[in-house]
């Protein structure tokens, strides 16, 4: 279990951010959950202790890119998972490309486990 920095920033519209918040539950991964754009702003600037944002497709007012881009500006090793629906070779290429550290797609909760646990490394540094 990380030993600090052990938040995870769900950036998903309410139904699937609740069935994340649920998958994560075992992990013993605290999460916090915004809904758009904004609550990521506002989250980021509050300075939690944030190593990850987990994120899917589209937001209310703008999506995966946009996610990307905010988090990059506020701390480069904050990584970003992309949750999507049956996710495409060129949405998979695209995202890794844009500075995703990794897709799951949605449903698997046990890879989404995994990824997230991947993505947190033991030591605390991403």
């Amino acid at each position: 279990m990380p030993a600090s920095r052990d938040e995870v920033l769900l950036a998903m519209l309410p139904p699937q951010a609740e069935h994340i918040q649920n998958a994560l539950r075992p992990t013993g991964l605290r999460t916090v959950r915004v809904s758009d754009l904004n609550g990521l702003r506002a989250s980021l600037a509050a300075g939690l202790e944030l190593r990850l944002v987990l994120t899917q497709i589209s937001l209310s007012d703008g999506n995966w890119r946009d996610v990307v881009r905010i988090v990059r500006r506020v701390d480069r090793a904050i990584r970003v998972i992309l949750y999507a629906p049956a996710p495409t070779t060129e949405l998979w290429m695209d995202a890794l490309d844009s500075g995703v550290y990794d897709l799951v797609s949605a449903g698997d909760d046990d890879a989404l486990r995994s990824a997230v646990l991947r993505a947190i490394p033991e030591d605390g540094r991403c």
